[in-house]
């Protein structure tokens, strides 16, 4: 297995003398870093794994089975009535209503893009490109981005990053995303590179902190073993993004409720 044995991606921190939290599951070691408190995996499984062995399209069904097996009724139940909402009324991409809402026209960078959707979403006011880890999705994705005179790039998020010019997008998004890359804060510093000034990053990431994982404990939504290996709590996200010299346009408290599994950012590369 290709592991990759990390130190704190927040500090740099060495934590392997460290015990390993109670989240951890099987071989995956989740650590507390000792010097900043930052929650991560320290045994990442290599790009090429998450793609060939560990795809959540291919694990999804297997982590669903575990976490809903001894869910409370109460929580079965809110969970149907979530369902049935959004079949009714639509689902409001939160993420990408904050795009369109900072950014009306432009070019914007999808990282994990997937097979495309944002980019389709988005358009015609937003000409997408993207980035995706999965050959693939990003073969569907390059369909859709070329159509509206974007681009997408199949790289890992950093190497496909520092394939683009300086000053390149008037955004980036970064929608369920960071929470899986191993290398966070490089990421978010070559984002804030290709960025024009005043250009706007929008981040969404599972909320370590909320009150439900700690009532739900190991079954929460947010641990996905092994490709989930980074847990933002709203201090650390707003340390991480300012410390690779973004600024925050926007990251109000009902952007990071304690009762809500999410949390959505807004930053800018400063004018």
């Amino acid at each position: 297995m290709g592991e990759n044995i990390r130190s704190c991606p927040a500090c740099g921190n060495d934590n392997r003398a460290a015990a390993a939290s109670p989240y951890s599951r099987e071989h995956w070691r989740i650590k507390t870093c000792s010097a900043c408190q930052f929650v991560y995996l320290e045994n990442a499984a290599s790009y090429d794994e998450l793609v060939s062995e560990f795809a959540w399209t291919k694990t999804k069904v297997e982590e669903r089975e575990r976490k809903i097996g001894k869910e409370p009724t109460l929580l079965k139940a809110e969970r149907k009535l979530r369902r049935l909402r959004r079949r009714a009324f639509g689902y409001n991409d939160k993420a990408l209503i904050f795009l369109k809402a900072f950014v009306p026209q432009g070019e914007f960078l999808d990282i994990g893009c997937g097979i495309g959707g944002n980019i389709e979403r988005a358009a015609p006011d937003l000409r997408g490109s993207g980035i995706e880890l999965d050959a693939n999705a990003a073969a569907e994705a390059q369909k859709i981005a070329q159509s509206v005179g974007g681009q997408v790039i199949h790289a890992d998020a950093l190497s496909g990053l520092r394939q683009l010019p300086d000053r390149s997008f008037d955004a980036v998004m970064m929608r369920a995303f960071l929470e899986h890359e191993t290398q966070p804060r490089d990421v978010l510093e070559q984002t804030c590179r290709v960025l024009r000034p005043g250009g706007y990053t929008v981040i969404q990431v599972p909320n370590f902190g909320c009150l439900n994982r700690r009532v739900r404990g190991s079954r929460w939504c947010g641990f996905r073993f092994p490709d989930h290996v980074n847990y933002f709590v709203p201090d650390s996200l707003r340390g991480m993004v300012t410390g690779a010299g973004l600024r925050i346009a926007q990251f109000r408290l009902r952007d990071h409720l304690p009762t809500s599994d999410r949390m959505w950012m807004v930053a800018q590369r400063p004018a």
